[in-house]
This record gives C-alpha cells, structure tokens and sequence, in this order.
C-alpha cells in the first residue's frame, strides 16, 4: 500500500530463514493489524534463504495494509558462528541491521519470528533512547548477568552480579549509535573470543557489550514464555504489579521456549494469538498434523494401548 505523505514511517527488521516464513508472516501481520492510523511501516527482512514462493506469499500476507516491504541479502556477511540443533546462523542475522539497512535510517526496531504483536509499536517507535544504544526488556528467565543463563564471564568484564541481562528478541536500535561506535563488530569479536563461554548466542555477546547501557522496556514488550514456570510473583524478577500485567496485558507474547505455537504438542493459554494472525495470512487454514507419537499425550496413549494388546495377546 502507498506511504501517506503525512505518515510516520516506521522502520521494522525481521531475520529468517525459509523455516520460519510462516511465522514472519503471522509475527509482521500482527503489527499491522494493531497499528494505530498515521504510521507506515516499513518491513525490512534480513533474506536469511527464504524462497521465492514463500517470499510471494509473505507480500500476499501484509499487501492490504499500509506497509512497504524491504528484502536485505546477508549472504556471505556472517562470520563463522556458533550454531546448534534449535538455534541457527539466521540467529545472529539481527548483528547486521545496522549494515544492511541505508545510513540515513538512524533507528530500528527488531523482533523475533517467533512472536505475536497485541500492541501499536507506534508507541514503541516513539521512546527516547536518552543516549543509550538500545531498548530492550530483562530476560525474565535469566534476569542478571549473573543467572546461570546469563553470563559465565561477568566477573571478568567487570560488570556488577546484579546487572540487568536484555532479550533480544525484542529490541529498538539507535543505529546511529551502533554504526559510530562499531558495536556489532565488537559483539562478533566477543562471541569469536569466548566460544567456550557463550550459552546464549548472539544475546550473549550482546549483553557482553551493552550490560549496564541498554535503557529498560516495560516488560509487557516482550512477555516471554518462561513467565508462566514462575509459581507467583515472589519467585519472578518482577514487583506484583509488574509480573501481574505482563501476564494478563501483553503488548507482545513471545513465544520464547523451545516448543512453539505451530508445533501440535505446544501448550499454552497464549498459543490462539498466533493463529488468529496467521488466518489473516497467506497461510490461512494451516494447522499442525498432530502425530500422535510427537507428544507427551500421544506417547501416554500409546503406551497404555501397547499394554492392552499384550494383555490380550495373553488372554
């Protein structure tokens, strides 16, 4: 859809790979949706190897609403990184944004495929920086850097035990800062230096570089699946106040633990906002095969079943 000459463009990264295109488009529809009039948003998504059928389809999924769509080939751009079976390069794509995106846009907002937008990010846009590099919101599952998620060389960066560790699956970039600063260049060097040490990728290196700089999001931005492992809020790292509405009012539900929303044995109150965007998409309709053996269900099931038949096998 055309920009309004009048419109605040809104600049917003995504990084994936052709696994988590569906996602990307339920993740970027779901801001659009909960976009408040006079903001035009920018996409730009960081081509992890998506192809081209699923990039038409995403196009489809976001063209009836006021938004432009930006392809950003990092090919070849990544160092040699730290992967894992769940966690691949596509992680570390986010890195580049300050690179890959056009000197004159000073400012970014990232976000994770593996979300759902309740919120305007108009409002999220607007925040001052205040003269940090970045906004992001604590880590509700390793809230300091001293968590035993957190950092494993706090002590010998010199940052205080109890200093806030971010998520970076939610964050709004002063790449005007980042750029002048080298930022992301010092963040890979960590993450080459210290491979031994890393435990969450790309964030490692990200809280390595920016502990005690990044400014604080309410953490409604950012509610992270790990919140609900918390029996109340005397165990989480939030007040009452606090950990109450970030659970009952999200602004954005991250679906942060290894299981996802479309995976068939994924559980959670949230998971019906993920395809509640998802049937505004290209990929309208789609729900997981559930294989019964795939689940903790299935597996019980199965079980008593095999019991059964040898039961009557003896009869």
């Amino acid at each position: 859809m055309p920009e309004a000459s009048n419109a605040v463009a809104v600049h917003l990264v995504a990084a994936s790979d052709d696994n988590y295109a569906m996602p990307l488009a339920a993740m970027v529809r779901s801001v659009l949706d909960n976009l408040a009039p006079g903001y035009h948003l920018h996409v730009h998504v960081v081509d992890g190897g998506i192809t081209e059928e699923n990039k038409a389809r995403l196009r489809a999924s976001w063209s009836d609403q006021p938004a432009t769509v930006h392809w950003r080939d990092a090919s070849g751009l990544l160092p040699d990184v730290m992967v894992s079976g769940y966690m691949s390069a596509a992680a570390y794509l986010r890195l580049l944004i300050p690179e890959l995106l056009p000197a004159e846009i000073d400012r970014a907002i990232y976000l994770d495929s593996d979300l759902i937008v309740l919120g305007n990010i108009g409002e999220l846009w607007d925040m001052p920086f205040d003269g940090s590099p970045l906004l992001a919101v604590q880590d509700c599952a390793a809230p300091t850097v001293s968590s035993p998620m957190g950092l494993l060389l706090h002590e010998e960066l010199g940052h205080a035990p109890d200093e806030k560790y971010l998520n970076s699956g939610v964050m709004v970039m002063n790449l005007a800062l980042w750029r002048e600063r080298g930022i992301a260049a010092e963040v890979f060097r960590y993450l080459e230096k210290h491979r031994e040490a890393v435990q969450c990728f790309d964030q490692d290196g990200i809280n390595a570089v920016l502990a005690g700089q990044w400014k604080a999001l309410d953490p409604r931005w950012n509610q992270m699946s790990q919140l609900f492992g918390y029996p109340s809020w005397r165990e989480s790292p939030f007040d009452e106040e606090t950990y109450r509405r970030t659970r009952n009012s999200p602004l954005i539900v991250h679906y942060s633990s290894r299981r996802k929303p479309w995976h068939p044995d994924y559980v959670n109150r949230n998971r019906k906002y993920y395809y509640r965007y998802l049937d505004h998409t290209a990929w309208r309709g789609w729900r997981p095969k559930w294989v019964p053996e795939a689940t903790w269900r299935g597996k019980l099931v199965a079980r008593v079943q095999g019991a059964l038949r040898k039961l009557r096998k003896k009869r």
